[in-house]
């Protein structure tokens, strides 16, 4: 059951409704995840679509993201995520590749240090590269 509250994309207006309209013509669709979030705040779901925009154009191709995707969902645990990158991987070429990292099977607790080691990790180098910290470790050759 949701916890948040969503509206219909076609009751949506103003600057919501004009990115859902956006969504639909590119996907077919105004995916649920996206409701939610325009429902809520349409700049942060204009936030996020730039993001994944500036993603889509770096050097990384289809498959490699929505490898990326799929395990960062799957070590989430967010089925709706998972679901989604299934659906898109496999579009990608990932069918093999996507039921490996499904079948992974991590215990809940593995899955809690992993969401540790990325949130620790995330926040380290977002410090780090915004700051140009000098480095105090040995050389990488």
């Amino acid at each position: 059951m949701s916890r948040l509250t969503s509206i219909k994309p076609e009751e949506a207006t103003g600057k919501v409704a004009e990115i859902f309209a956006n969504l639909k013509k590119a996907v077919g669709k105004v995916p649920n995840g996206y409701a939610v979030v325009g429902s809520h705040s349409d700049d942060a779901l204009g936030a996020a679509l730039a993001f994944d925009a500036a993603v889509s154009r770096s050097t990384l191709g289809k498959a490699d993201i929505e490898t990326i995707k799929l395990v960062v969902s799957n070590v989430a645990g967010c089925a709706y995520c998972v679901a989604a990158h299934t659906f898109v991987g496999k579009m990608s070429g990932l069918a093999e590749a996507v039921e490996a990292v499904r079948a992974a099977g991590y215990t809940e607790r593995q899955l809690i240090e992993i969401n540790l080691a990325i949130a620790s990790i995330t926040f380290s180098n977002l410090v780090n590269r915004v700051n140009d910290t000098t480095i105090d470790s040995p050389a990488v050759e």
